[in-house]
C-alpha cells in the first residue's frame, strides 16, 4: 500500500545519527527531523521562521495553527547550528541561494534519508506522518485531541486512524487511499 506506515525500528530511533555519519547538512537533518520526529508537513517546513523554534525550551510552533509543541530531536545541534536569534523573522531552513527551501526540496531530503537508512522503499512525507502518529498514538497513547495538535489536524475524530491497531496491509493511510478517485478510474481506462 502506498502510504502505509512504515516499519522503523523503535519509531525513528538512531535515524538522525545515520544521516549525520552518512554526511547530511546539519539543515538536511533538521529538516528530516521536523518531518519524521515532529510531524510537519513539507510547506509547514519551508514556511518555519527562527521564531517559530525556541530551543532554550525544547519547543516548536507549527506555522498552521500556532501551537506550541515540544520539538522531538535525536541531534540538537543541528538545530542549534541554524538557529540565528539576531533575526527572528527570517527564515529557519534556507536554500543555496538564501531564499525559502521549497516543498520538493524537502521530499529529496526525505527520499534520500530513506535511501541512507536503507529502507527498502522510498520514504515520503505521508509515511513518515502516517508512521509518527502511529506511535504518538499507540506506544505513547497520546489522546485523541492531544495527537490531533500534535499532527497539525484541526479535528480530533480524523487522527481516529492513528489510534487503531497497526496493520500496515490493512489499514489506510488516508481515506482516499482506501477508494480510487475518479481521475485514476478514468485514466485507467485510457490505456
Amino acid at each position: 500500500m502506498r502510504n502505509a506506515p512504515l516499519k522503523l525500528p523503535a519509531p525513528f530511533a538512531g535515524l538522525s545519527r545515520i544521516l549525520a555519519l552518512q554526511g547530511f547538512s546539519e539543515q538536511s537533518i533538521a529538516a528530516f527531523e521536523a518531518v519524521v520526529l515532529n510531524g510537519f508537513r513539507a510547506g509547514e517546513v519551508a514556511a518555519l521562521q527562527q521564531q517559530d523554534v525556541d530551543l532554550s525550551l525544547g519547543r516548536i510552533r507549527r506555522s498552521t495553527s500556532g501551537d506550541w509543541l515540544p520539538l522531538r530531536t535525536e541531534r540538537s545541534s543541528a538545530w542549534r547550528a541554524l538557529a540565528d536569534p539576531v533575526r527572528p523573522r527570517s527564515l529557519f531552513f534556507r536554500s543555496r541561494s538564501g531564499g525559502s527551501l521549497s516543498r520538493i526540496s524537502i521530499w529529496r531530503i526525505l527520499r534520500k534519508a530513506g535511501e541512507a537508512a536503507g529502507l527498502a522503499e522510498p520514504l515520503n512525507i505521508r509515511q513518515a506522518r502516517a508512521t509518527l502518529g502511529h506511535a504518538l498514538g499507540q506506544i505513547h497513547a497520546l489522546h485523541a485531541r492531544t495527537l490531533a495538535t500534535s499532527m497539525g489536524l484541526r479535528d480530533a475524530r480524523s487522527v481516529q486512524r492513528y489510534l487503531m491497531p497497526c496493520d500496515a496491509d490493512a489499514i489506510p493511510s488516508s481515506p482516499r487511499d482506501s477508494r480510487a478517485s475518479p481521475r485514476r478510474k478514468s485514466a485507467k481506462r485510457r490505456k
